[in-house]
């Protein structure tokens, strides 16, 4: 298009991005048909008329990014293929009401070949840490077909750059990371992590009812056994009270980490500052509830869990070595 930038710029707004030519659509993130543009004259391109521009993205979180690009044509997908030339379509293979191609490779392995195909079924997103690049033909209403270009999955900035250098700087300058972090802690600092317990009255009372539940499971123990038992457990409910405002500042750092890498600048602006984090990244499917929830009780816990283990382990084994003595 860049080698035909004067015709080019007569039949739609257009810029250009490192020697390339783009035209502009109006929102490429509306579901609507603000993401086409029509030419204001329709252009032979040998047996093919070719009407507007597609132009489409949507962050569908940890289901990946998705970019669609190309040109709208006249005709149902079976007569645009007919016309394509026999070196583009005999690339093609028909799956329901699509005409496609499909390519994909892992995502963080920018010496990887693409590899011809798909790695997931039909309708489902690519596998996390997967990319899949596209050309298809795609029916839209008017007797219009697209005839686009898709970058899906895990798109890295280096796919990005290579197939789309205009989209790149919008989502990783540094500008724009630095503008997404400054949102991203605005809205997870009143985050908090709920106490496990409110009094030390509290803490005596669930550590009473640990032990006592613990011994009906084990009466064999001896009084050393429990008092050692008692001891660890002590420990742990304490150790988990005294880093729970540490735990709870790596824990907004992870959820802020977590927007600024899966979210765009408009969904980060656009989000409620007085909206709760999970709220925000369970609505964006970036993570699911079930995720949070062992996350929360693993930054709950930190290394007090672990340290509690080890001791646990080490009675056990003063146990059976007396018993077996």
């Amino acid at each position: 298009m860049k080698q035909n930038e004067a015709t080019a710029v007569t039949l739609a707004p257009a810029y250009t991005k490192d020697d390339l030519l783009f035209f502009k659509v109006k929102d490429s993130n509306s579901s609507q048909s603000d993401n086409i543009i029509p030419f204001t004259s329709s252009v032979k391109a040998d047996a093919l008329e070719i009407v507007g521009y597609s132009d489409s993205y949507i962050n569908l979180g940890k289901d990946g990014r998705y970019y669609n690009w190309g040109f709208v044509a006249k005709g149902s997908t079976d007569e645009v293929f007919k016309k394509l030339p026999v070196a583009i379509a005999s690339q093609l293979r028909k799956d329901g009401d699509v005409f496609i191609k499909a390519e994909w490779k892992p995502a963080n392995d920018s010496t990887a070949p693409w590899r011809a195909g798909s790695n997931t079924p039909s309708g489902m997103p690519p596998q996390p840490g997967t990319v899949e690049r596209l050309l298809m033909l795609e029916s839209t209403s008017n007797n219009e077909t697209l005839i686009v270009c898709s970058l899906q999955g895990t798109v890295t900035p280096d796919t990005l750059k290579a197939h789309r250098p205009d989209l790149h700087d919008k989502i990783y300058d540094n500008k724009v990371i630095k503008q997404k972090w400054e949102i991203a802690v605005n809205l997870v600092k009143n985050y908090k992590l709920k106490p496990i317990f409110n009094s030390n009255a509290e803490m005596q009372n669930i550590l009473q009812n640990d032990i006592s539940a613990l011994k009906k499971s084990k009466p064999d123990r001896q009084p050393a056994y429990w008092q050692k038992m008692t001891e660890i457990q002590e420990n742990f409910l304490k150790s988990v009270a005294r880093d729970e405002p540490e735990n709870e500042k790596k824990l907004q750092a992870l959820m802020a980490l977590l927007m600024v890498n899966m979210m765009d600048v408009d969904q980060l602006q656009n989000t409620p500052a007085d909206e709760s984090p999970i709220i925000t990244l369970v609505r964006n499917n970036i993570v699911s509830v079930e995720q949070l929830v062992k996350l929360e009780a693993g930054y709950h816990y930190g290394n007090a869990l672990q340290e509690k283990v080890e001791a646990l382990k080490i009675l056990e084994a003063d146990h059976d070595a007396l018993r077996s003595n």
